[in-house]
């Protein structure tokens, strides 16, 4: 008798390991799903950061900001960052930069910003731009390419952006956790616009100010 109930309870053990098992299992499979719907919602699913600050972006920024130009919105000092733009280069207020980027009357701001390549520790246009147009215009470009890169690297602007890296990154973060997984990326598509040729660019020397632009190589 002993025997009979000790066999009984062993494979009363084994039929409950197996339904542990098997629930766990079933349960493992639940979050999968749920998992990966919601990652197909764009709700859940990890979102690779990376630094949605475009230096040329903020170079253009600072020198409108300095010159006061364009929309009321650059000015606030908002945010910390931004008073940090002020004390370290409301000195350059009158450099023949910021001169140049208020008193210009060709190209947005963003253009330019668009059209300027950083490397070596300098600023150029872009060579393709700039040989597309006409002679005043190329003059007019080369002369303000010129005082920007001398403001790039009178100021120090590049070390400026450079250690300001940690912070971009948080405000990259914030907005890919709490603005892009809202996006109805699918309503662009009816403009020929998917996540493969759209840029997001955070620009954090404007105050409460955001807008959408199109760019494209004839433009």
């Amino acid at each position: 008798m002993f025997v009979k109930e000790q066999r009984f309870t062993k494979k009363k053990l084994l039929t409950a390991a197996i339904v542990i098992v098997c629930v766990a299992i079933a349960v493992l499979a639940f979050m999968l799903i749920i998992n990966r719907v919601a990652a197909d919602d764009g709700v859940v699913a990890e979102i690779p950061v990376r630094n949605l600050v475009d230096e040329r972006i903020e170079l253009i920024n600072l020198l409108d900001r300095l010159a006061e130009v364009h929309w009321a919105d650059f000015r606030p000092r908002a945010r910390n960052y931004q008073i940090r733009q002020d004390d370290t280069f409301g000195e350059f207020a009158h450099h023949p930069a910021v001169l140049a980027m208020h008193n210009r009357t060709i190209f947005s701001s963003y253009q330019i910003a668009l059209r300027l390549e950083i490397s070596d520790g300098g600023v150029v246009l872009n060579q393709d731009f700039y040989n597309a147009m006409d002679t005043h215009t190329r003059r007019v470009l080369s002369e303000l390419a010129q005082y920007i890169n001398d403001f790039y690297v009178e100021t120090g602007f590049g070390a400026f952006f450079k250690e300001h890296e940690e912070y971009f990154m948080q405000r990259s973060q914030n907005f890919m956790e709490n603005v892009y997984v809202l996006l109805n990326f699918e309503w662009f598509s009816q403009f020929g616009l998917y996540p493969e040729n759209m840029r997001i660019v955070v620009a954090p020397a404007n105050s409460y100010f955001a807008f959408a632009a199109w760019y494209s190589e004839r433009h």
